[in-house]
């Protein structure tokens, strides 16, 4: 279901894509949009056992890969500031390693007492944390 949020966003792109000389914005513009998805799609993620749960892998999956795809087309495009490239790269690597978690990599003992802070590699809170940067970074563009 899209919310309203999202709705916007598809709005603001499809504006974006209708105009060619506004083709780094687009891709900038669908990166944050790809990423938001990302990090909303593991607002419901839980430890069971030791074990990342979601209620929609599949989902959670296909937020990652689409986060993931449109990485690979901002790392090309020189013109974008190298921090925003970075954040998001690091960004896409925690999508994939969560997507890893999901598929029954549990958390050992000394990353479970970490799991809160943001540190441990594979969890929703590292995304979020690193969803924040990439915001920091998109605000100063």
């Amino acid at each position: 279901m899209q919310t309203e949020i999202e709705d916007r966003a598809d709005a603001r792109i499809a504006r974006l894509a209708a105009d060619p000389a506004r083709h780094m914005d687009l891709v900038i513009e669908t990166v944050v949009d790809r990423a938001r998805r990302m990090t909303r799609s593991l607002e419901r993620a839980r430890l069971e056992r030791s074990h990342l749960v979601v209620d929609d892998a599949a989902a959670v999956r296909q937020a990652i890969a689409d986060y993931a795809a449109e990485v690979d087309v901002l790392a090309n495009e020189q013109e974008v500031s190298l921090q925003f490239r970075t954040r998001a790269s690091v960004l896409s690597e925690d999508g994939r390693a969560v997507a890893a978690r999901l598929d029954g990599s549990a958390f050992d003992r000394h990353e479970l007492t970490r799991i809160g802070d943001g540190d441990v590699f594979g969890s929703p809170q590292r995304v979020v944390a690193h969803y924040n940067a990439l915001i920091d970074s998109y605000n100063e563009l």
